[in-house]
């Protein structure tokens, strides 16, 4: 969703999981097919998207303050 809102928008999603990162960025391939902003968010997602597995729950506190963004879910 942060993709679609211009082609500098980061998207970062921080994770605990492996399987979690490996099945979205499948998601992200598959909605850039279909999405009429899909222009806009490939940009976006390739020059500013990130998948960041982490080892702990206390790692990605560290990843997300160091990331700063303004939406944080």
């Amino acid at each position: 969703g942060q993709a679609e809102h211009g082609p500098d928008s980061p998207a970062v999603l921080l994770t605990t999981s492996e399987r979690l990162a490996k099945e979205t960025m499948a998601e992200v391939e598959r909605l850039l097919s279909i999405l009429p902003t899909a222009a806009t968010a490939r940009k976006a997602w390739t020059d500013f998207g990130e998948v960041i597995v982490c080892d702990s729950d206390e790692e990605m506190v560290r990843e997300a303050d160091r990331i700063a963004s303004e939406h944080v879910q």
